[in-house]
């Protein structure tokens, strides 16, 4: 059957028993092996979105030219998962082809037919009055307010304690309408020298934008609401082979130096001695004699790569031209390569072939891990500048949208415990990824498949962001208010195009052309009204303000995503669980167990084990708190009625 949203594929009992469609998929071996079925008796539900599907062949699986083809091969974009199933006759396979091809396909540019503005048409088209939009997670005025960047500081002058203002202030006329640079959001923080309301103000603007990258001049992404400590972003300068350069850049980036030494600053950061700091970063190369009034650059990218910008009229900052900078390479690499490596990981990971004995060093041979680990060493050091030395960090690849916006994300998990709650979440993904114009649209091809797209800019940079959360969160799981099925949820719906909120790939795309909020439903909403039924909040969250491990810990202990990427593989991986614990997996609320127990292995986490082992010893902790509270009740009223003095009863 075939729907607007989901290609879904039954088996059904036939004279030779159960017809099993040929797949790779979680419902296969994997499942069976957890649930501990038997396949004989073991039915399949097979479902794809139509928009999560990358390529559609037909294929003669054993027919000969002649007879035609009846036998379809659907690959998947994520984790590259496939699908094949025969047809009764080649003219049914034809038509079932012609479908797919039509909407799974529709074009990059057809966005009206996407599943996310089908499943809403109906209701847009026959209300009399306009429908209220769905409310923005993230409202800059709102976010910023709430980390007091705009609150006057009191510092210390001559014994005196003295209120002074911010030194940043929100730009929010010069990109009104998105015409300094398309791809940011029209509200963004800057110096407060450059003060959009102001001639001098909007021509520094303006002429900083001009010397990066697509218009992308430094923001700030995270700010500290009592000094200078700070998070900005941007992309690439204009540098060239010829060495140019820019006054008003330099000015820049010179204020945002200036406010870590300026009187708003306090005197010192954190205390913190030399044998903790080296302890922290294990022997990694991390500077810990920054100066303070200098604003440290992490160019994400590997300096050859930097330098091999410069031929393109690109190239990163010369630093005897910006003397209170310092900048650092952190070997991140580009689009290609993610893709690359994704595709080599997700081809392991389905194989039925692959050699188990040596099943970790094939999963590094991918290169996926070794990425991982130096985004979340360049997030962790990015965070570690900002809150022990208390400095401005910018950071920035070439533009600025991809390596950046998973950088700036991380580092902000382990500075501020709001963004590890249900309700802070989003808010960081809509900041840093969709406000600042992370191409969503372009990076997941949505409309369009492999064969469509000659320029191949697909590439899973979110996947991998989520990769990213799901390493941090799994070795502090209680230090976040969701858990690994919530980041499994949003992965799914990256490609699913269920919901109109991850789409387009900047913000005046989705508001001024898309019209999403009002179009389409919202991710955010359907996870927070269905947090209990989903199964995706942590009962065990302990609320902790810095999550700064020792670096040489978090690297370490970075392993396989397999609750991702080993979904639709052809052997079991995730360890079965026991069948006595699986009524546990829920959080034990009315809500969640009205969740069939199959509805629940259709996402089974690799911590559910755990979680349920937990719930379960919660369960019979509270069982003999009931039982005993009864019992003392009970010796209470004998107490009563036999007339028992004063005897001490005491309850075993």
């Amino acid at each position: 059957a075939m729907t607007f949203y989901r290609l879904i594929l039954f088996t059904h009992a036939g004279d030779a028993g159960w017809h099993i469609p040929e797949v790779y998929d979680r419902r296969g071996t994997s499942v069976q092996w957890q649930a501990q079925t038997k396949s004989e008796t073991f039915q399949h539900v097979v479902q794809i979105p139509l928009a999560a599907i990358d390529k559609v062949e037909k294929i003669l699986d054993g027919y000969t030219a002649e007879q035609g083809s009846r036998t379809l091969l659907l690959t998947g974009k994520d984790c590259n998962r496939w699908v094949k199933f025969t047809n009764v006759n080649n003219q049914d396979c034809a038509r079932a082809f012609e479908a797919l091809i039509t909407y799974a396909f529709p074009g990059r540019r057809n966005l009206g037919y996407l599943f996310a503005f089908e499943a809403r048409r109906a209701e847009v088209l026959s209300s009399s009055q306009s429908i209220e939009p769905n409310r923005r997670v993230f409202e800059p005025e709102e976010e910023f307010a709430r980390m007091k960047l705009f609150q006057p500081r009191s510092v210390m002058r001559g014994g005196v304690a003295t209120q002074v203002p911010s030194p940043w202030i929100l730009s929010c006329e010069i990109n009104r309408t998105y015409g300094l640079c398309g791809s940011y959001p029209n509200r963004f923080v800057v110096p407060v020298q450059a003060d959009d309301g102001d001639v001098e103000g909007r021509r520094l603007l303006a002429k900083t934008a001009a010397f990066r990258s697509e218009g992308r001049l430094p923001a700030l992404s995270w700010g500290s609401g009592i000094d200078g400590a700070s998070i900005w972003r941007c992309s690439q300068p204009k540098v060239g082979l010829q060495g140019n350069r820019s006054s008003h850049d330099e000015r820049y980036l010179r204020h945002i130096a200036e406010m870590a030494s300026g009187p708003t600053s306090p005197s010192k950061g954190p205390t913190m001695s030399m044998a903790y700091a080296k302890m922290l970063i294990g022997g990694a190369d991390v500077d810990l004699n920054v100066k303070k009034g200098t604003l440290r650059i992490l160019d994400l990218r590997p300096k050859s790569s930097a330098m091999a910008n410069r031929t393109t009229g690109y190239g990163y900052e010369n630093l005897s031209n910006y003397p209170l900078c310092s900048i650092s390479f952190c070997g991140i690499g580009n689009i290609h390569s993610v893709r690359d490596s994704y595709n080599r990981l997700s081809n392991l990971c389905i194989s039925p072939i692959c050699n188990d004995t040596t099943w970790t060093s094939l999963v590094e041979d991918t290169k996926w891990m070794n990425m991982l680990r130096l985004i979340l060493s360049a997030s962790w050091q990015a965070a570690f500048h900002v809150h022990f030395h208390r400095v401005p960090v910018l950071l920035h690849c070439s533009h600025g949208w991809d390596r950046t916006s998973q950088v700036s994300a991380l580092a902000q998990l382990f500075l501020d415990p709001y963004y590890r709650t249900l309700e802070g979440f989003p808010v960081l993904v809509e900041k840093d990824f969709m406000a600042f114009g992370h191409p969503f649209h372009t990076r997941a091809g949505h409309g369009e498949g492999s064969a469509d797209n000659s320029e191949n800019q697909n590439s899973p940079i979110f996947i991998q962001f989520l990769d990213g959360v799901n390493q941090i969160r799994n070795q502090f799981p209680n230090m976040f208010e969701f858990n690994a099925r919530y980041l499994l949820i949003i992965s799914q719906h990256m490609y699913s195009c269920r919901f109109g909120t991850l789409l387009c790939d900047n913000e005046r795309e989705r508001e001024l052309d898309a019209n999403t909020r009002t179009r389409t439903y919202c991710m955010w909403s359907y996870l927070r009204e269905n947090a209990t039924r989903l199964n995706i909040v942590n009962p065990y969250f302990t609320p902790k303000k810095l999550l700064m491990p020792p670096l040489s810990v978090l690297l370490r202990n970075v392993v396989l995503w397999q609750d991702y990427f080993c979904r639709y593989g052809a052997k079991a991986t995730i360890v079965s669980m026991d069948p006595q614990l699986l009524p546990f997996v829920s959080t034990g609320s009315e809500e969640g167990r009205m969740c069939k127990v199959e509805d629940m292995m259709e996402l089974h986490c690799k911590d559910d084990d755990v979680t349920a082992a937990l719930n379960k010893a919660n369960a019979e902790a509270a069982k003999w708190k009931q039982i005993a509270e009864k019992t003392k009740k009970e010796l209470e009223n004998y107490k009563k009625e036999e007339g028992v003095g004063n005897e001490a009863f005491t309850v075993v």
